[in-house]
């Protein structure tokens, strides 16, 4: 191909702004990689100004669960009786005296004579929470001493009450009724639990715990407030 004079005149100009272009750019280079960054506050965040000071203090102290840290789920004010109660998802509910000095275990829903068999196997089984009934301190009340634990259990001999899908059954879940016979007591001193309902959650048989569940279900609804817990915990679990 033949250039003429002007196309070649054109041709070196063209060449002499690429150059100075890619100059240009070599020199501006380090300057535009320094302004780019990947952090968000590339200006320092003052640290001091406006900050809210948190203190604590040590209130109490769980036991451990066989060398391991307790996993609490639930704490309620108990104002009858100026304590305060903390369950494990393992099975055992705690009192707290108002200042925090005093922990005592009131009551172990796993201990073997309650035959509930709390199942906490994984990360979210076990005794989900509990409940005192408004007249927990109030004698010769219906609810004189009355509390509710929701457990998961792997006593599944009885007929739930309601039903999950799946084909496999692992345990069942139950709202408990315990009734202390003395509210004040430092730990409980009352009988067996009552069921106030029990629902599947996907489970096979046992062939343990026969009695004791035969013994929910012949406690079963002897009281109103029971009864009451029962429908509006199996309408909740249906909605579910």
């Amino acid at each position: 191909m033949i250039f003429g004079m002007n196309s070649r005149s054109q041709i070196s100009s063209i060449l002499t702004v690429v150059v100075a272009s890619l100059a240009l750019l070599l020199l501006t280079a380090p300057a535009c990689a320094q302004e780019m960054t990947v952090d968000p506050f590339a200006t320092p965040i003052e640290t001091k100004d406006g900050v809210i000071a948190v203190n604590f203090v040590e209130f109490a102290t769980i036991p451990d669960v066989n060398g391991e840290a307790p996993r609490m789920m639930h704490m309620v004010n108990e104002p009858g009786t100026k304590r305060i109660f903390v369950s494990l998802m393992t099975g055992a509910l705690y009192s707290l005296s108002d200042d925090g000095k005093t922990v005592t275990q009131y009551l172990d829903v796993n201990a073997p004579a309650w035959a509930v068999r709390v199942n906490s196997g994984g990360s979210e089984r076990g005794v989900q929470s509990f409940a005192f009934h408004p007249q927990f301190n109030q004698p010769g009340t219906p609810g004189y001493g009355k509390f509710y634990v929701y457990t998961d259990t792997s006593n599944t001999e009885v007929t739930p009450d309601f039903a999950t899908p799946g084909a496999k059954r692992s345990h069942d879940t139950v709202l408990l009724e315990w009734t202390a016979k003395n509210p004040a007591a430092a730990t409980y001193d009352g009988d067996n639990p009552a069921s106030c309902f029990g629902r599947r959650t996907r489970s096979a048989t046992t062939t343990a715990g026969r009695s004791a569940s035969t013994r929910w279900r012949s406690l079963a609804r002897q009281s109103s407030v029971c009864s009451t817990l029962a429908l509006l915990t199996g309408a909740a679990a249906a909605i579910r």
